[in-house]
């Protein structure tokens, strides 16, 4: 029963596709009520699609570069979810591989502003509504290059350094109010936008030379973690930046 997500209500950014979808059928799976909020056209479409579980999964259709769509969206899903907030996921972001000295600074300012800044003011939300209250538990994504350089990762390491800083952060201020703030950092992971480095043999082989458990990981890897960090028991766990790579960060 500890893991017992049964009449908890939760909101999963960027839950349309890849690790977040994998999160939301966890979430639902467990008894929970989830509204993903995503940029895809289909996301209403899609979460009606994703397998629930005992829970409950909608979707609303939301640019999170843009604050104003942001603040709406949220407003509608904690409307849909009874005026309650119990767990936040901040899986929304964006990778550009591009060598730092060809890099933009228009995609580089995209980087961060979806995967810091919105994310920050997603936790924002989440955490008023969360400290009103006394309890609930926010998992952001961050990723091994939180850890760990890597070529063309200027800007995703940048920022998803950012997200393990301000993870710990936001747990030394909100622990006391009853909230807890983790996150989970992805290694190699077989998704939409890693598929084209996994199909090609030889990046492959270089990738499972470095991960201990040899093989790639896969977005239902991250169940796990999801539901120990979103249920009651990880109630004395908060501030911990949490790999899911195969050992990779072991090596």
């Amino acid at each position: 029963m500890m893991f017992d997500l049964t009449g908890k209500t939760a909101i999963v950014t960027g839950g349309r596709d890849g690790l977040g979808r994998s999160m939301v059928q966890t979430l639902a799976g467990a008894g929970c009520n989830v509204v993903i909020i995503d940029v895809a056209c289909d996301t209403v479409a899609a979460a009606q699609q994703i397998e629930a579980g005992s829970g409950r999964i909608r979707g609303i259709k939301a640019n999170l570069l843009d604050r104003t769509e942001l603040r709406t969206a949220f407003a509608m899903a904690v409307e849909m979810l009874g005026g309650v907030l119990d767990i936040l996921v901040t899986s929304a972001g964006v990778r550009y591989a591009v060598p730092a000295l060809d890099h933009d600074m228009e995609r580089w300012d995209r980087t961060l502003e979806l995967n810091v800044s919105a994310v920050f003011e997603c936790c924002q939300i989440g955490g008023k509504l969360m400290t009103q209250r006394g309890c609930g538990s926010i998992i952001n994504l961050a990723s091994i290059r939180a850890f760990v350089g890597s070529l063309d990762a200027a800007a995703y390491g940048t920022s998803k350094g950012a997200i393990a800083a301000m993870t710990r952060s936001l747990s030394n201020e909100w622990a006391r109010l009853g909230v807890r703030v983790n996150a989970i950092a992805p290694g190699y992971i077989l998704t939409a936008l890693s598929a084209p480095v996994a199909a090609k043999a030889d990046e492959s082989a270089e990738v499972l030379k470095r991960v201990p458990a040899g093989r790639w990981g896969t977005p239902a890897d991250l169940a796990g973690l999801t539901l120990l960090l979103a249920s009651d028991a990880s109630t004395y766990i908060t501030g911990t930046v949490i790999p899911c790579d195969g050992g990779f960060l072991a090596r």
